[in-house]
Parts: structure tokens; C-alpha cells; sequence
């Protein structure tokens, strides 16, 4: 028998192709999309780890800038002050592809929370500045005993105010007290009494520095001048900074010889014109990466040398 043909058989066969046919060129179009897409990605991630490489190198070698000027300061200085070369900002310098910008800061020119302990024991002068630091900050001074507790390691409440494991085992989740010198000012989060505000009130006036260290007049500010002694007034303050803006101190005995000072019992100890540990900040703008670097530098007799670095990015 012999098939009949009927009408449109055939138009419906090529409506099925063609259907077939823009279902393959949309899952090819798709498969390219995809493809172009993954690329794409792959490149912005090459390009994101290109340039945060280069923001690296460049800030290590703002670092190295650091070091070289330090270290020329200390051959043409005796003393460390905010008009020396160390204490300009680099101005933003134009890179290929960014920027970069830094700043030195005397962290001597700040109250070393260390200093609180030495020998084993309390410092009664340091615990003076410091209560005094927390006072005029308007923070309970009672809390400097929570941090000298926090560094020795005698098990002992050292003041009303002071913590030691007991306390810190109670908390949730437990812990206990470090019972060792500070390695940054962030440990105040960690210690009884302290809060987020807390901190941020004195994060501009304190530093936590391996070694004891003076407090140098030529670079602190005036709040941490005025904890040096306790019959200080701001008045005798403000004329302090002014005459460092004139002439910085060359000596403790140019410093103590200040008519600001005629009436005051300013011990000697703990202050001084010379510093050896500086905060370096660097910051890189590389194509979408921003990166900052702190590096926390010594300087001594054998050269500068980086205690501790940390970096920030976005």
C-alpha cells in the first residue's frame, strides 16, 4: 500500500529542527557565556593577586625608606623631635598603577603600659602616670591595677580594681591572665574592666613595648605630658609645647630647667629626649587593592630592625 502524503507532515519536521537547532545554539551561547565568564573571573583574580603582590612589595620597601631614615637620624641626632625628617610624611608618590603614602611615629612619645611591671613587681611611678592617664580620660584608675595584674605573674591582686585568674575563670567563655609583658595595647580587650570605648579613649596615648622606656618630651603629646607629674596644670603644659616648637630639649636637665616647671616635683625617672621604637604605617592603593602595613621598629647601636609587622587590606 502506498503511504498517502499528507499536507504540513513535512512543516512540522522542519519546526522540530528548528527547534533542535535553536535549542543547540542557545546551549552553545550559553556554554561561551559561561566560558567568557570564567575567564573573566580567571582574569580578575590573576589581576587581584598581581596587584596585591605589588602593593606588598611596595610597602616593604616603605619599610626599607623607614629604616634608611632612622637610621640617618640617629647618625646627625642625639635627641628625636617632631621637626626632624623622620617625622614628615612621605607625601602620596604616584605609582603605574596606585599610590603610595607613609608616616613614622615615636611610639616613646606614649605611655608604655609595660612599665607598670619591672622585676617582677609593680612600678609605683608608673602606676601614678598611668591612674592619672585613665583619670583625666574620664576611665575608673583602679583599672591600672587590672593591668599590672594582667603582666606580673605573682597570682597576686595587686590594688582594688586588679584581676587574676580567678576572675578570668569565671568568665564565658574561661581563661586566664597572660602573666607576661604586653605585646600590644588590643591585650586592654582582654583584660577585667575594659570595653570597646574604653580602649579607643586611650589607643592615641599608649603603647606596649618590650623593654621599659622613658617617655620622650620632644614627641609626646600634650596629655601625656601632662602625666608626668601630678602638680602639673595644663597651663604649664601648653608652654611646655611651645617652647619645643622653638627649640626642642636637648637634655633632661634642658627640660627640667623650664620656668614651667619651677614649682613642679617632677621625678626624673621615665622621661627623656632620645627614643628607639617608631610605628611605621604604609599605605598602597594597586589597582583595586589597598593594603596598610604597620611595622613596629627598633632602633639601636646595631641598626633598625622590625619587631613586629602587621598589614591590613582591602
Amino acid at each position: 500500500m502506498i503511504d498517502k502524503w499528507v499536507p504540513g507532515a513535512r512543516t512540522g519536521e522542519r519546526g522540530v529542527a528548528l527547534i533542535m537547532a535553536l535549542l543547540i545554539v542557545a546551549m552553545a551561547t550559553t556554554a561561551i557565556v559561561s566560558m567568557v565568564n570564567a575567564q573573566r573571573i580567571d582574569l580578575r583574580r590573576t589581576e587581584n593577586i598581581f596587584f596585591r603582590n605589588q602593593a606588598i612589595l611596595v610597602a616593604y620597601g616603605g619599610e626599607v625608606w623607614a629604616k634608611k631614615v632612622l637610621t640617618r637620624d640617629a647618625a646627625e641626632s642625639r635627641l628625636d623631635s617632631l621637626d626632624e625628617n623622620w617625622a614628615r610624611r612621605l607625601a602620596p608618590m604616584t605609582l603605574e598603577n596606585g599610590v603610595v603614602s607613609g608616616y613614622i611615629e615615636d611610639m616613646e612619645g606614649r605611655f608604655n603600659l609595660n612599665n607598670l611591671v619591672s622585676g617582677g613587681s609593680q612600678s609605683l611611678l608608673d602606676m601614678e602616670r598611668f591612674r592619672r592617664l585613665l583619670l583625666l580620660l574620664r576611665i575608673t584608675p583602679d583599672l591600672a591595677y587590672a593591668v599590672a595584674d594582667w603582666i606580673d605573674n605573682n597570682g597576686e591582686i595587686g590594688g582594688p580594681g586588679g584581676a587574676e585568674d580567678p576572675d578570668y575563670l569565671a568568665m564565658d567563655p574561661p581563661y586566664r591572665a597572660a602573666n607576661k609583658t604586653m605585646s600590644s595595647p588590643s591585650e586592654l580587650m582582654s583584660i577585667k574592666g575594659f570595653d570597646f570605648e574604653t580602649c579607643q579613649k586611650l589607643a592615641p596615648f599608649v603603647t606596649a613595648l618590650p623593654t621599659y622606656t622613658s617617655i620622650n618630651v620632644n614627641t609626646a603629646s600634650p596629655m601625656v605630658l601632662r602625666i608626668l607629674a601630678d602638680d602639673l596644670k595644663d597651663a604649664d603644659v601648653e608652654r611646655l609645647v611651645e617652647r619645643r616648637k622653638q627649640k626642642p630639649y636637648e637634655s633632661m636637665n634642658d627640660f627640667l630647667k623650664e620656668p614651667s616647671l619651677a614649682h613642679s616635683l617632677m621625678p626624673q625617672r621615665g622621661i627623656g629626649v632620645l627614643s628607639q621604637h617608631f610605628l611605621v604605617t604604609i599605605q598602597v592603593r594597586a589597582g583595586n587593592t589597598h593594603l596598610h602595613l604597620f611595622s613596629l621598629l627598633q632602633r639601636g647601636s646595631n641598626g633598625v630592625s622590625v619587631l613586629v609587622r602587621g598589614q591590613g587590606a582591602i
